[in-house]
């Protein structure tokens, strides 16, 4: 189940002091999702590997992981992840476009340990002129 979507990952980085924080996370979204309990040691040894786990990639930057692609084909559980870790978030934003119909853009943006969500749609001129129309009717 999901949709398919387009992510765009901007400067979402990962102190690594807060493994604990991933971790926890992890854990909570294995038991969640009713994987029954497929995050053992070997997939909780560091930051990488658990994010790998859930399809994303991150690289080192020192002091810092940077998340830099989702490798997965559909959006699932994805805000249900991100919510999850966001105390572990430093900063970043994630940008999402659907690819259906609706032409809807979704902006995740990680403040004080927190995701908060932005939703906007496309509205191309004509169907701007379509909907005034329609409440103009009314």
């Amino acid at each position: 189940m999901g949709i398919y979507c387009n992510f765009t990952f901007d400067n979402v980085r990962i102190p690594k002091d807060r493994y604990e924080l991933v971790k926890q996370a992890a854990l909570k979204r294995d038991k969640e999702l009713r994987r029954n309990n497929k995050m053992n040691d070997k997939r909780l040894k560091d930051i990488p590997s658990i994010f790998q786990e859930f399809g994303y990639t991150v690289t080192d930057q020192g002091l810092y992981y940077d998340v830099g692609d989702y490798d997965g084909d559909k959006l699932g559980y994805n805000e249900e992840f991100w919510r999850a870790m966001a105390p572990a978030v430093e900063s970043g934003f994630i940008g999402l476009t659907v690819e259906d119909d609706s032409n809807e853009h979704y902006k995740w943006r990680f403040v004080g340990g927190k995701m908060v969500e932005f939703i906007g749609r496309v509205v191309f001129e004509d169907e701007g002129e379509f909907y005034l129309k329609r409440i103009r009717a009314r």
